[in-house]
């Protein structure tokens, strides 16, 4: 048993430190080592409530990419300070720039996106609409497959259908908007 948690704990490593790679960030690559390293802990405690072993890389990688946005937003709240040679000549960070997304060749804020999506998603099928933010909390397809009675192909072609629903209203409202305020 010890064996197989040190075996899954350097495969969650290798997994984890390996998809932390994609972003490019400076924080993401100087936490790598730190993040890889808890992402595989948390997962191998999560070992014994798996049913579906297949779903454990998608687990790692879950993991990850919610210990590092839990980093970077406690990076943020603390402020990082810029040392010109000793410690007294501390300067505050300036403002983080406004996240946002390029849609339909327009910049639009990541808040006015989020504002129109809450509207968006009680729009949907509620079948679609659990499937898709169930997915997004970190259940596999087959996991939802089994609760919801579907294959886990059919839990796919729903949330890709759904995704698209989404986008395309989201595309809409970005179209008839003059100005992306909230």
């Amino acid at each position: 048993m010890e064996d197989e948690r040190h075996i899954m704990w350097g495969r969650a490593w290798h997994e984890a430190s390996g998809y932390l790679r994609k972003w490019g960030d400076t924080h993401t690559r100087t936490a790598r080592e730190d993040l890889a390293q808890d992402t595989a802990v948390a997962a191998v405690g999560l070992l014994p409530r798996l049913r579906d072993r297949g779903a454990f890389r998608a687990i790692v990688r879950t993991v990850a990419t919610r210990l590092r946005a839990r980093s970077l937003r406690v990076s943020e709240r603390m402020g990082a300070f810029a040392l010109d040679g000793d410690l007294d000549s501390c300067t505050a960070p300036c403002e983080p720039e406004p996240v946002t997304y390029a849609v339909l060749g327009r910049l639009v804020p990541q808040s006015w996106l989020l504002d129109r999506l809450s509207c968006a998603l009680p729009s949907l099928n509620a079948t679609n609409r659990v499937l898709l933010l169930a997915y997004y909390e970190g259940c596999s397809c087959a996991e939802l497959g089994d609760r919801f009675g579907l294959s886990g192909e059919a839990v796919k072609v729903r949330i890709h259908r759904t995704r698209g629903v989404l986008r395309r209203k989201l595309e809409r409202a970005v179209r008839v908007a003059d100005r992306f305020d909230q």
